[in-house]
């Protein structure tokens, strides 16, 4: 998912690619409403590298996803997004680190004509929210395993839904090893509730492997990074993913306290300039290449799934640490 532009006055002993894929991991166990940073998740991972000397450092970071029209089986859908966070992150003994964040994202979708599914409107959803709270730690296990976890909580649900309605708790854990030539490579196991159906839990590996000065391989969770860093502000990269999201309908909604799933698949092909070490721009465009919807009932009955054909996407990020 560059270099570390950290403000330390020397480097911490944690693989950098375990804050990265610890912060990805919690985005997705959570119902991927943090998704949307991804692409913005390395550049502010960096600045939780500093000396034990800065015992809290802060990251706000804010982004927009346009993801345009596409096809349904009846009818078509595009959508917007805009999401904000802040990340504090606590320097402890022994170099290990304490990281709460808090994360929302709001979603519009303009659906036309998209009677399949939900019967009797065309329009099944129209705003929807998603926040959550997470703490995170990271603890060096010798100078080469560092273990790490973290859990959140997290609410997703319509405009007019019951907030309590969207609830959701997740989690993660598990260990990477520094091969001390480039390449750190780790296994973590996450999980989390999901509206009107079973816990959902999965195993992948982390990596990141800095190929040579230039090039750099890594991913967060479920989305694979290749990073070209073309001079000391500007950085390329390809990066493609599965994102997941789930809304509480309303009680109004023609499937009453109901649950709308939205999976998809996006590659994407973009830039990372950093004018400054403290703020970080970000900007991609790329294809929604799979995207499948599902609606539930209250009781977790499938009432209906469609897929929707590729779509473009246009994604812009910001990140401001200190």
């Amino acid at each position: 998912m560059p270099d570390s532009r950290s403000l330390a006055l020397r480097p911490s002993r944690h693989p950098r690619s375990l804050w990265i894929a610890g912060l990805a991991i919690a985005a997705v166990s959570t119902g991927a409403y943090a998704q949307d940073r991804a692409a913005n998740v390395e550049e502010a991972v960096d600045f939780k590298n500093q000396a034990p000397d800065d015992r809290v450092s802060f990251s706000l970071h804010g982004g927009a996803t346009f993801d345009l029209s596409s096809d349904l089986d009846t009818g078509d859908v595009s959508v917007n997004r805009v999401n904000t966070g802040i990340d504090i992150a606590f320097s402890l003994p022994e170099d290990a680190k304490f990281i709460l964040s808090a994360n929302s994202e709001y979603s519009w979708y303009d659906f036309d004509g998209a009677t399949g599914l939900i019967a009797g409107t065309g329009d099944p959803l129209d705003q929807a929210t998603s926040f959550g709270f997470g703490g995170q730690l990271f603890v060096p296990m010798g100078e080469r395993w560092t273990a790490f976890g973290g859990a959140s909580v997290n609410w997703s649900y319509e405009e007019d839904a019951d907030v309590g309605e969207g609830f959701t708790v997740s989690g993660y854990g598990g260990a990477s090893y520094d091969f001390n030539n480039g390449f750190k490579l780790g296994l973590a196991i996450a999980g989390g509730s999901r509206l009107e159906d079973d816990a959902r839990i999965f195993a992948f590996p982390t990596i990141d492997w800095q190929i040579n000065e230039k090039w750099r391989l890594n991913n967060t969770g479920p989305r694979l990074r290749l990073g070209y860093k073309h001079s000391d502000p500007l950085t390329l990269f390809v990066e493609g993913g599965w994102e997941s999201r789930e809304y509480r309908l309303s009680d109004s909604s023609l499937a009453p306290d109901g649950v709308l799933r939205d999976d998809r698949v996006a590659i994407e092909a973009g830039a990372q300039w950093a004018p400054h070490e403290q703020f970080i721009i970000t900007g991609s465009v790329g294809v929604v290449a799979y995207n499948e919807y599902e609606v539930l009932n209250s009781v977790g009955d499938e009432i209906s799934e469609e897929d929707a054909d590729a779509a473009l996407r246009l994604r812009l990020g910001a990140t401001f640490r200190f």
